[in-house]
């Protein structure tokens, strides 16, 4: 799963594939957060983009299609980098951007990250 999770990014989006970042780590599941958290960072800043769609679309595939660990990944990795950095202002905007079967998944993930942030702060 692993190496699938990254070939289908470095395939499906080479031209924002962080290749560069990838080729300085050794573990498997170090280079499978990093891109996760990449490609998340990109979403943020790149909300409106027809290229943010597809990434959500492909992330809502891998999400439900994929093992335990590629759903906790997606999670903790990824929509985690999201939910942080988007928060809940316009959270309506944000879900219209993630498709249904993945909005679920979305707002569990952005309780559980204002939940820690309401416990440090």
């Amino acid at each position: 799963m692993k190496t699938e999770l990254e070939q289908c990014l470095r395939l499906r989006f080479p031209e924002i594939y962080p290749y560069g970042l990838i080729y300085h780590e050794s573990g498997d599941d170090c280079i499978v957060y990093r891109l996760l958290r990449h490609f998340g960072q990109y979403c943020i800043g790149n909300l409106e983009e027809r290229q943010t769609g597809e990434i959500l679309s492909v992330m809502n595939e891998l999400y439900h299609s994929k093992d335990l660990f590629c759903k906790n990944a997606i999670e903790n990795e990824f929509l985690s980098v999201i939910a942080e950095n988007l928060g809940t202002v316009d959270l309506m905007t944000h879900l219209n951007r993630i498709p249904a079967t993945l909005q679920l998944t979305y707002i569990k993930v952005l309780l559980e990250t204002l939940k820690y942030k309401k416990a440090i702060g």
